[in-house]
């Protein structure tokens, strides 16, 4: 998934970079339907996730990095669209909007799996202790 998601961020970002240099009608709609493919896929992917609670750490790991890095790549175009402001497309935005919802779902429920493995570590004693000094402090001085 990992070499799927650098290649995919390679071919998303240089579709929408000469749709918004050459502003060619053909590559907004062939981004669209790209976009409308893969949202599909990301709901495919959604629903098949039933399982995941039984994959191991390693594999968790690596979904969870792979939707992050994803759901970056559409935040950015994102951004860069509404910085852009693309012929205002409502279709386009809504598509991106989608996209970049069900990959930040993805990527939650992935983090929340490898997470919930992961070993709980107490604080020690001087950070909780300094924390209460700290926030004695700071109440002291709203109070004064």
């Amino acid at each position: 998934m990992l070499a799927l998601s650098a290649n995919l961020q390679y071919n998303v970002e240089g579709i929408f970079e000469q749709m918004i240099h050459f502003q060619d009608e053909h590559l907004v709609n062939d981004f669209k339907e790209f976009l409308v493919r893969f949202l599909e896929e990301i709901k495919h992917i959604d629903t098949s996730l039933t399982n995941i609670k039984n994959l191991d750490r390693n594999d968790l790991h690596t979904l969870y990095v792979d939707f992050k890095q994803l759901s970056s790549v559409f935040d950015k175009l994102h951004q860069s669209y509404y910085d852009k402001r693309y012929m205002d497309d409502e279709e386009l935005k809504s598509l991106l909007k989608s996209t970049e919802k069900q990959l930040h779902k993805l990527a939650n429920i992935s983090h929340k799996y490898y997470t919930k493995h992961l070993p709980i570590e107490k604080a020690p004693d001087y950070l909780k202790s300094g924390l209460v000094q700290y926030s004695q402090e700071v109440l002291n001085k709203k109070l004064s």
